[in-house]
């Protein structure tokens, strides 16, 4: 695994083992919350420039930019944190 977020334990590089508080999986809403470790910590070396629902990658300004690469802002996973 490489920069991801998952609950349990695994390793990896960049893994963060914490609850990756998406807004609500069990309605089908994937998005990480504006507190989700997911947010602005992506290496965006290998991230695409939208998301899986076309939304561009975006830099949360609530949020420190902790991820590596360019775009240090974006988001792991598949579904981007809108502002």
């Amino acid at each position: 695994l490489y920069y991801s977020v998952v609950s349990g334990s695994y390793g990896g590089t960049a893994v963060s083992n914490q609850d990756p508080l998406l807004i609500s999986p069990s309605g089908g809403d994937w998005r990480p919350s504006a507190v989700s470790v997911a947010v602005d910590s992506a290496h965006g070396g290998f991230t695409t420039t939208t998301d899986i629902l076309g939304n561009p990658r975006e830099d949360l300004p609530t949020q420190p930019n902790s991820g590596t690469g360019t775009p240090d802002y974006a988001d792991r996973g598949a579904v981007e944190r809108q502002p």
